[in-house]
């Protein structure tokens, strides 16, 4: 059966979903507590990790996050933890409760975890925090933080805030005591903070990532002997030193784009088109020799670390190290591009990447990636992708061109999974069905009424044509369900996507719908879903085209049906079905499709997926 929805092109594919440790999982992290508990040696460890985990190395996967997991690396960076246990257990031990909040801007130094604690307007809880996990104490330093700019640091036994506010720098800085005592003491940079009045501080140059810098001045001062400003209304870069006194960068003026490293030696500029926002160029600006070189290798990288003289950044699956000091450029590592990114930090000398084994996705620390990749497991699994747990995924594509002129009028790129035997000995006969769905789709013939005049114009839109795996699932060990996505692009104001779902009985290779899974008539199926409508309209009723109760439950009722329909579609989880109305039969199109929840023991008396038919 297939899901036909349509909406605009901004889809990004994750292959794999992170599951919090401790969050609201909570019945499965008392299991593997006491599963834990029984095991000495392992005990022993959890009781000492507070205290023996006593460095900044945090790995986490985003910026904002909710329930996803965060580590505490040990000092040697090949052992560690997961903290969220002791984060939320500090957090709720002070009343405050994590319901519809994400962390965001998180570190850990000297045995505190510092965050952001993000909510919405008037949340009495929103605000920077710091806790002593050990003690589940915790203290709030600032009700407001802007968490994409403003930067934090623990340097030199003291925490730094960096914060632009009503048009003035502010410098917040505190002494901690052992007690867990913070007390705020006046900035020593208060000439560099006038000096800034009419500036934004550029990045750092220790700085730890380009989301999340580690920044503060007196840091910069010692390290580089100055901080860069930048004029952001008229494009004018600047020197500040101690005094408050200025020094133009001439070269780096009239540029766009930001200023992302520097040091005593050089200033790194990652260069932007003005219109597109887009990557235009890296330079580097040599100070003694007082000229800027563009570095073309860098155009389009993403992901930059800072480490040790070098930048690290990803560009098509691939990590690289650029020497700041030779320029040079050389490969470290190569993802799987079924990963569906390049994840990595760098943390005190090591390099941290995600790495999947046999489908399972683990932090691990990547060692002698001068020469061969030596991947050294830290103990965090962080997630699955069942696409390689479960089997494969083979892809092919090809190009459309003009017979005449040659020019390129479609892209096509499909994947589709294939099962590995183990899972059923019908494997053969599944993967043959997954292989015939998506032919039609490489079959079909591009039609194009342009000429070739309008073939070679520059602004020529190709179509873009993509059929690609979205998910795998296996439930109650019987049932395959394997969920594909096309997303198509031509030059319209939207491109548009459909999915579809596909169904199989492992124990009988055969392809299933949901007349297997019910046990009733289609009348009563009908009642059953518009009941569910009929709910769902009472608890809201503002996407629906009906304007009372009555009139919901009847359009239901019309559209439902135990059959594959234009009108409606079905979506199969391990302990219910979601039945849902397309766009335009019971809403609009921008409010989206109506989807109602019906259990296993709703449809058929099961708790769990179970064929009946």
């Amino acid at each position: 059966m297939f899901k036909k929805i349509l909406f605009p092109l901004l889809i990004t594919t994750l292959l794999f979903s992170f599951a919090g440790c401790a969050s609201k999982e909570k019945e499965s992290s008392a299991k593997e507590t006491t599963i834990e508990s029984k095991d000495t040696e392992k005990q022993e460890v959890k009781e000492q990790a507070i205290n023996s985990y006593t460095d900044e190395n945090l790995l986490y996967n985003d910026l904002y996050y909710q329930n996803i997991d965060i580590y505490l690396l040990n000092k040697s960076g090949d052992e560690g933890k997961c903290i969220n246990e002791d984060i939320y257990a500090t957090l709720e031990a002070n009343n405050i409760n994590m319901d519809d909040k994400y962390f965001a801007n998180c570190h850990y130094w000297d045995g505190i975890f510092y965050t952001y604690i993000y909510s919405k307007e008037g949340d009495e809880n929103k605000g920077f925090y710091a806790l002593d996990l050990k003690n589940k104490k915790i203290k709030k330093l600032l009700d407001e933080i802007n968490v994409l700019s403003d930067s934090i640091d623990y340097y030199n036994d003291k925490l730094y805030i960096e914060q632009y506010d009503d048009s003035e720098y502010k410098e917040y800085v505190y002494t901690i005591s052992d007690d867990f005592t913070f007390k705020q003491e006046e900035s020593e940079n208060k000439d560099i903070l006038d000096a800034l009045s009419h500036y934004s501080i550029a990045a750092s140059p220790e700085c730890a990532t380009n989301r999340l810098p580690v920044f503060c001045i007196s840091r910069a001062l010692d390290n580089a002997g100055y901080v860069i400003a930048e004029d952001t209304f008229n494009e004018k870069y600047v020197k500040v030193f101690s005094d408050g006194t200025t020094e133009p960068i001439d070269l780096l003026s009239d540029k766009f784009g930001s200023v992302i490293y520097y040091d005593k030696n050089r200033i790194l500029f990652r260069g932007r088109n003005a219109d597109a926002r887009s990557d235009e160029d890296f330079s580097i600006y040599k100070i003694q020799d007082n000229k800027i070189e563009t570095l073309p290798d860098l155009t389009g990288i993403e992901g930059i670390e800072f480490a040790d003289n070098k930048m690290y950044y990803s560009k098509d699956y691939t990590i690289y190290e650029f020497n700041l000091s030779s320029e040079k450029t050389k490969k470290v590592f190569a993802f799987a591009e079924e990963t569906g990114g390049t994840i990595f930090q760098s943390r005190k000398g090591h390099l941290y990447a995600q790495h999947i084994d046999n489908g399972d996705i683990k932090w691990c620390r990547l060692d002698g990636y001068a020469g061969d990749i030596d991947f050294t497991d830290i103990g965090y699994s962080i997630g699955t992708v069942n696409i390689l747990k479960y089997g494969s995924q083979i892809e092919k594509s090809k190009e459309v061109k003009c017979p005449s002129c040659g020019a390129t009028l479609e892209k096509m790129r499909y994947t589709y999974f294939q099962l590995k035997e183990e899972y059923s000995k019908y494997a053969s006969k599944i993967n043959k069905a997954l292989r015939d769905k998506v032919a039609p789709f490489f079959a079909n013939e591009y039609e194009n009424d342009d000429t070739c005049d309008r073939h070679q114009d520059p602004d020529y839109f190709v179509v873009i044509d993509a059929c690609h795996v979205v998910s795998v699932n296996i439930y109650n060990s019987q049932f395959l369900i394997v969920l594909m996505g096309n997303d198509w692009e031509g030059g319209g104001p939207h491109g548009s996507y459909q999915s579809y779902e596909y169904l199989f009985d492992l124990n009988t290779g055969e392809e299933l719908s949901l007349k297997n899974f019910y046990k009733g008539t289609e009348k009563e199926f009908k009642k059953m879903v518009a009941e569910k409508v009929k709910e769902d309209f009472k608890e809201n009723s503002e996407p629906y085209f009906a304007t009372n109760v009555d009139d919901a439950y009847k359009s239901a009722y019309a559209l439902a049906s135990i059959e594959d329909t234009l009108e409606t579609d079905v979506s199969f989880e391990e302990d219910c079905i979601l039945y849902s109305f397309e766009r335009y039969a019971l809403s609009s199109y921008a409010d989206g499709p109506i989807s109602v929840k019906i259990s296993y023991k709703e449809l058929n008396g099961n708790d769990k997926i179970t064929r009946i038919r």
